[in-house]
């Protein structure tokens, strides 16, 4: 039996009646030994008061309804000091499920119940302590099944939801959906204004779209979460599996699907009033100090629950929504077929049924309203959320085309059993629940047919009712019921996901959507970043900013939190968990290869087609790609933000689990169909080539398998040496001149060598991410950059530079210590092997502003001629003294390198096969010079074709040229201006030079 899908069965008042049941399920505990000093105890139970004090002491069902969250709370104390955290006891320690321990054991509920009302938990502790040496881990004959947590992942994973919120993240949704409220009301039904009060989540995995919403309840407002995940899918929150069930039964007609939304509405409005009512009541409302009624009512939601099942409390709670909503169906349908048999239209049963006047209306149901404005005023007219956890799921199996099925929507409503016959009476007990007003036994109104529009009825289905109706487009019409009210629609899921439940409008089946120009809000995206960031030492050092602790938790929260559990096993495996997120085993290796790209190489997406915007999706729902900003049809703004967790994950994918000459094979065949901008400078293949020269330092000293980087230590298995780095670009043969080279520019610490000037000198960088505002690239930025190992790519037409990586001499971070790697990528074919001057001159960094002037550490500046046909390498020697009189002191040290062409004899990190695909990446990254048509590669005779891309690329390079005469920075080159006019324009800096 599968332990993560199979769910017992238990009754709706399971837990409520424990205290009446007696001893008929009590077993013998006896107490193990004390591991606690009493001491510990009370600041143990002080931990637990502190969280759920506020609930009234001397109400037992508070203390009935709070047990599984206090047991599993003080088995959380029990694992920590019997096993400190180490993930293999608690592996064999096994720890159980406090839920189904409580519906299995009376003894257990009785302890909880007496300690909470001391005050004290340390009996339960003492004898939690040895519940499975005693025999609890054989479940008597007919009590139910144990499931236990099979797996440390899983104890982490409800940790994780167990830890502060940190952030603003839920205050910006509060506001958010706040102001949606707003213009739904202020704008009603004019054209152009939001269909319903739904606002879509949507982002990546980790993110922390559902902790974001649960802290809204716990926090501003009323919030009803409900999950829709799937079995056999791993994730958390559990599934509330009974109402997910018959929300996606599948139904054979709109009318059937009709019928179930607005049940579904009426029972959970009317469930959660009486709900918030018990709450009310046992509330204490004298005391200031007590917690919120929304607070209470989300911990009950929320606390206590596994990773496989909710809490008892919900559990319960959408079994009453299930049975409530069951109800309504067949009430309603004793409605429709009382109007049928008082009109006596028998015979046309099937054309009424199709053409629904006798169902009820969705976007106007007067019983939907009145129970959700009930609710309301039960809330205090505070704003209530409905959540939808995994949301996509109810864009699945749509019904059939509602002009196809000749049926009455019985089994579609609601099971076939709980059918009533014909003859039931009208004031039968089944039908009287169903009254708008509180409390009322009265049934409900009859759903009258509507004589006057049956000719409108009739007509030919529109294009929008071919398409088919989902439990999502119905939902969001009987949304629309409540427009005017402070209830909002929250629905969470990825993007590629919500794509099912946002369809294009022409595809959208909603007859509104499409023909009234409604529009759904835009998804919300904001779920803050970095939230969890370790503080930063005084002094800042390397060391510090490169623990696997501080990495992990940067980003995304899911990976400190999974730190943060203290299992060993975790933290170890963190960086193959975040490998599995980035590239899974069950996608395209593909898509992974771009994964993986996207999170190193600041990819920028310009999707051109539908195709290149679903890949776009298709990253964000299952590749960690970070969406910024969307539009209400899901036009999307994304980025791969600076997760240097991530970066080297990609790495190691790229490296240890594929061929490296595969990974740009695939690159260079797919660059052009993903629709990622590729540059024009070449800075992408320069990007490549650099962190290709620092990957090979690290693969050179840690070969063969991820094993020998375990555990990750990145100080040591990812930061690596200036000279390392700098030997790795540069062939064998130049080692050497490399160790003596002088700087070409200025001279430092006197007359320092390159190999005395950057020792002790390393690069923590394994990543890129693009700066738009190249104002803000100076020392202070680039000390911040450097602590999350991050290298630049500036903005396209930046003056200068195109790359910027960032070193460090010794161990403190600060503005004194920091080393310049300034890059230049050109890809025309009018920068060869000869270095130019001019070229060099541009990339100032005190020009720039980048640095002060007179630093003591010499920067290094080097410059890719990719296009030069050509390969070689030029070290920049000191120009030439042309008289013994000493000229003006240069502000700044550089040492600089001109690297011609992309070839083994100019890269040592480049083998022939991949200089191959980088000059096809070179070429496409010049869309001028391919053919204005696609070549047939049947084609036989290919010399003409060989001479016509001949002719394209010398027409493109006069485009280019034309191009680059209009850029100020290009005007220092022949041949914007004949040699004699470059001369007079000039001669100062090449004097000076």
């Amino acid at each position: 039996m599968d332990p993560h899908t199979h769910t017992p069965k238990r009754s709706a008042s399971a837990v409520e009646g424990m205290e009446e049941q007696g001893s008929s399920r009590k077993l013998k505990l006896d107490p193990a030994e004390d591991l606690w000093s009493e001491d510990e105890h009370r600041r143990l139970d002080e931990e637990i008061l502190n969280a759920y004090g506020e609930y009234p002491e001397n109400y037992p069902k508070a203390a009935i309804a709070l047990a599984p969250t206090l047991l599993s709370k003080i088995q959380e104390q029990i694992v920590k000091k019997a096993t400190g955290f180490d993930s293999a006891l608690v592996e064999k320690q096994r720890t159980l499920d406090a839920t189904l321990l409580l519906s299995n054991n009376d003894t257990l509920n009785e302890m909880t119940v007496k300690a909470w009302r001391k005050g004290s938990f340390k009996e339960i502790r003492n004898y939690g302590n040895n519940l499975e040496t005693q025999g609890l881990g054989q479940v008597p004959p007919g009590a139910g099944e144990y499931r236990f947590f099979l797996s440390t992942r899983f104890y982490a994973t409800v940790q994780s939801w167990r830890c502060e919120f940190q952030g603003t993240a839920d205050e910006t949704l509060f506001a958010v959906l706040k102001n949606c409220l707003l213009w739904t009301q202020a704008l009603g039904n004019v054209e152009g204004a939001p269909y319903a009060n739904l606002a879509p989540i949507v982002n990546s995995s980790g993110t922390g779209k559902s902790r974001v919403v649960d802290q809204l309840g716990r926090k501003h407002c009323f919030v009803i979460p409900l999950c829709l995940r799937r079995e056999g899918t791993d994730g958390y929150p559990p599934p509330d599996r009974e109402v997910r069930d018959w929300l996606l039964r599948e139904r054979s007609t709109e009318q059937g699907l009709n019928i179930a939304v607005v049940a579904f509405l009426q029972a959970l409005f009317k469930t959660a009033e009486g709900r918030i009512a018990t709450i009310k009541h046992q509330r204490r409302s004298d005391d200031p100090t007590a917690v919120a009624v929304h607070t209470i009512f989300s911990r009950y939601m929320n606390d206590g629950g596994t990773f496989t099942d909710p809490p008892a409390y919900r559990t319960r709670f959408y079994a009453d929504v299930v049975h409530f909503a069951t109800e309504v169906c067949s009430s309603i349908l004793i409605s429709v077929v009382r109007e049928l048999i008082v009109y006596q239209i028998e015979d046309n049963t099937k054309e009424l049924i199709n053409n629904g006047g006798q169902v009820p209306a969705l976007d106007t149901n007067e019983n939907v309203r009145a129970i959700a404005s009930s609710f309301l005023a039960q809330c205090g007219d505070d704003m209530v959320v409905l959540s939808f956890d995994e949301a996509h799921e109810l864009g699945a199996n749509p019904t059939m085309p509602s002009n196809s099925s000749p049926s009455i929507p019985s089994s579609g409503a609601f099971p076939s059993s709980n059918v009533p016959p014909i003859s039931t009476p009208s004031n039968s007990p089944r039908s009287g629940s169903l009254g708008g007003s509180t409390g009322s036994k009265a049934p409900a109104s009859p759903i009258r047919l509507n004589k006057s529009s049956s000719s409108e009825t009739s007509r030919a289905p529109t294009q929008a009712s071919r398409q088919g109706v989902t439990m999502f487009s119905q939902i969001l019409k009987g949304l629309c019921s409540v427009l005017k009210l402070d209830i909002m629609g929250l629905y969470i899921s990825t993007s590629g996901k919500y794509r099912l439940i946002s369809p294009e409008p022409q595809h959208d089946p909603s007859s509104r959507l499409a023909n009234e120009k409604r529009d759904m809000f835009p998804p919300i995206t904001e779920l803050g970043f970095n939230q969890l960031a370790l503080p930063l030492n005084n002094p800042l050092t390397l060391k510090h900013v490169t623990t696997a602790e501080y990495i992990s938790h940067m980003g995304r929260p899911i990976f400190a939190t999974r730190w943060d559990t203290g299992f060993r096993d975790l933290q170890i495996t963190l960086l193959d968990f975040a490998r599995s997120k980035l590239a899974p085993r069950s996608a395209d290796s593909t898509t992974n290869v771009l994964a993986c790209l996207a999170a190193r190489f600041a990819v920028e997406f310009r999707p051109r087609n539908e195709r290149q915007e679903d890949l776009e999706h298709r990253l964000v729902e299952n590749h960690m790609r970070y969406c910024v900003g969307a539009d209400s049809r899901l036009r999307m703004v994304t980025i791969a933000p600076s997760e240097p967790l991530l970066a080297e994950a990609a790495f190691e994918y790229l490296h240890y689990f594929c061929h490296r000459d595969w990974v740009l094979e695939t690159i260079a065949a797919n660059l052009d169909t993903w629709g990622i901008h590729q540059g024009d400078r070449g800075e992408f293949v320069m990007s490549l080539i650099w962190m290709a020269a620092r990957d090979a330092v690290v693969v050179k000293a840690f070969p063969n398998y991820v094993q020998n980087r375990r555990p990750w230590d990145p100080y040591l298995h990812s930061v690596v040496s200036i000279m390392d780095f700098m030997k790795e670009l540069l062939p064998a043969g130049y080692h050497q001149r490399l160790e003596s080279m002088h700087p070409s520019v200025g001279d430092g610490d006197g007359t320092a060598k390159f190999q005395q000037a950057f020792a002790d000198c390393r690069l923590w960088c394994n990543h890129f991410i693009q700066v738009q505002d190249y104002k803000v690239i100076n020392t202070k930025f680039l000390c911040a950059l450097l602590s999350n190992g991050i290298g630049v790519l500036c903005a396209p037409n930046e003056a200068g530079i195109d790359l910027l990586w960032i070193g460090l001499k010794g161990d403190v971070i600060c503005e004194e210590n920091l080393v310049l790697i300034l890059g230049q990528a050109k890809n025309d074919k009018s920068y060869h092997i000869q270095p130019s001057g001019a070229i060099l001159d541009a990339m100032n960094p005190v020009d720039l502003r980048i640095c002060a002037a007179n630093r003591s550490i010499p920067i290094i500046r080097i410059v890719f001629a990719l296009a030069s046909e050509k390969p070689g390498i030029t070290l920049v020697t000191p120009p030439p003294r042309q008289s013994q009189r000493k000229g003006p002191k240069s502000e700044f040290a550089s040492y600089d390198f001109w690297f011609a062409g992309v070839d083994p004899s100019t890269f040592r990190c480049v083998t022939a096969k991949e200089a191959g695909y980088y000059r096809d990446l070179l070429a496409s990254s010049r869309p001028l010079y391919n053919p204005p048509f696609p070549v047939p590669s049947d084609l036989g005779n290919l010399d003409r074709v060989v001479d016509l891309k001949k002719e394209t690329e010398g027409i493109g390079e006069a485009r280019v040229n034309m191009r680059r005469a209009a850029n100020s920075m290009g005007m220092a080159l022949s041949p914007h201006f004949p040699h004699t006019w470059h001369q007079v324009l000039f001669k100062g800096k090449e004097k000076g030079g």
